[in-house]
């Protein structure tokens, strides 16, 4: 049984009896101790459990999606934001979109080689291009999608997000059922909101949202 069940059935049984307690107060004109004492004793405990359990309930919350957090931290700082720095300087129009995924699944490669080759479809073409940064930080790829007329947007795949895999499998115990991996997709989603939620929330406080970063979840359906 999980801490949200167990919390939920004590609540449950609390309520309970303050309520029979009230009940043999008003209604027992000799009951075999006294209630009225009982009554506002469980009544204080209910109340004051469930504002606990509601707080921890909601901190259990927060813990639950902070790697989906941290992870978006992680890729706008460290990613997003000065591969955009550099683009910016070479083109003020620039524009990138971040692929966000159905299910973690779409992130594999082969699912991503896929989706690249279905490019073909609108007549465009795409490349892998080599960005470097300032002070010192390295090189980042980036991958451009391309026009006939030479028209081009940039294009990146999240695939920090695969690490939530290793996660996910330790909370649903990695058994191999039809329950599981239903929990599992489940959970995989749940992780994918978050991580857009977060991302979106820094790249709107640097304002790099709409105008140089939008979401998409269809490289066929990018604008160009």
């Amino acid at each position: 049984m999980n801490i949200k069940f167990i919390s939920n059935l004590f609540q449950i049984i609390l309520w309970c009896a303050s309520f029979i307690l009230t009940l043999i107060w008003i209604f027992c004109p000799y009951p075999p101790f006294e209630p009225e004492p009982l009554t506002f004793a469980v009544g204080l405990i209910a109340a004051a459990s469930s504002a606990i359990l509601k707080k921890y309930s909601e901190k259990l919350e927060q813990e639950k999606f902070c790697t989906a957090n941290a992870l978006a931290v992680g890729y706008v700082n460290n990613f997003i934001e000065p591969i955009l720095t550099q683009l910016i300087k070479t083109n003020k129009n620039s524009k990138l979109y971040i692929y966000i995924p159905e299910k973690l699944s779409d992130l594999y490669p082969k699912n991503i080689d896929r989706l690249v080759a279905e490019l073909k479809i609108r007549n465009l073409s795409n490349k892998t291009i080599n960005v470097k940064l300032d002070e010192g930080r390295g090189v980042r790829d980036i991958m451009t999608i391309i026009n006939a007329n030479g028209d081009n947007v940039y294009f990146d795949f999240p695939s920090t997000l695969l690490t939530l895999n290793i996660l996910i499998d330790y909370q649903t115990e990695s058994k191999k059922n039809s329950f599981n991996e239903k929990e599992k997709a489940h959970l995989g989603k749940l992780y994918i909101a978050k991580f857009k939620e977060t991302t979106q929330a820094l790249l709107e406080e640097k304002n790099l949202l709409p105008k140089y970063v939008e979401f998409s979840n269809s490289l066929i359906q990018v604008p160009l």
